[in-house]
């Protein structure tokens, strides 16, 4: 009689394992990507490749600026804001107005700002000021 309760409790041992590998694999294992066919196009197999790959970034607003930290240019302001936007909002704006050379991110009335700037020079050592010039 033993043997019989040992070898049920095996058995229901083993069962409920299953029973968790099955749920395992059901709701927390990521199906291995398809294999192509014989009839899958060479777009069908970029498509495959490009899903397998990480994101691309997309290239920062920032990257039309050179940031120069520590400077700044006095005067020659089109206006300034003590929004507390982030710098790459800053940019966005510079980049719309042909006549924005550069910007910077500053203190502003006791706010982060930015100043958007009609010139890029003379630069003048400026602590707590970023410095953004249009490339």
């Amino acid at each position: 009689m033993e043997k019989i309760t040992l070898g049920i409790i095996i058995l229901l041992v083993l069962v409920s394992i299953y029973i968790v590998y099955l749920l395992y694999q059901e709701y927390f294992a990521t199906p291995p990507p398809p294999k192509p066919t014989k009839n899958s196009s060479i777009l069908d197999m970029k498509g495959m490749i490009d899903d397998l790959l990480p994101p691309k970034e997309t290239p920062s607003v920032l990257s039309n600026f050179t940031k120069l930290d520590g400077f700044d240019i006095m005067g020659n302001d089109i206006q300034c804001y003590g929004d507390n936007e982030p710098v790459e909002n800053c940019a966005k704006k510079c980049l719309a107005d042909p006549t924005c050379k550069a910007c910077n991110k500053t203190l502003w009335q006791g706010k982060n700002g930015c100043c958007y700037k009609t010139a890029s020079g003379p630069l003048v050592p400026t602590p707590n000021v970023t410095f953004y010039m249009k490339i």
